[in-house]
């Protein structure tokens, strides 16, 4: 009786994780535009500290990130954001 074994290289199925996130222009979050929303949740700074407690969790996980709505103002600051961690920004005004 003879047994007859082979070895494939099996590659391993790389998997990504592709998030988006609208992260809602400045200049269109004021109150005028959403008059039954609390103020304080349309503060840039709040949404500001909020938008990168999620994005950090994104970067642990080695996530894909694509924004929208990322205005003048936040587009130089999530540049700074995302190069500190070796992250590539690209933006498109």
């Amino acid at each position: 009786m003879s047994v007859r074994t082979s070895a494939r290289k099996v590659r391993k199925q790389e998997v990504h994780r592709v998030v988006q996130y609208n992260v809602l222009c400045s200049s269109l979050a004021g109150p005028s535009h959403f008059p039954k929303c609390d103020p304080e949740y349309l503060d840039a700074e709040y949404r500001w500290a909020k938008l990168v407690a999620v994005l950090e969790e994104e970067i642990a996980r080695g996530s894909i990130i694509a924004l929208q709505e990322v205005g003048q103002v936040w587009n130089g600051r999530l540049h700074t954001f995302f190069t500190e961690r070796n992250y590539s920004f690209f933006c498109r005004l």
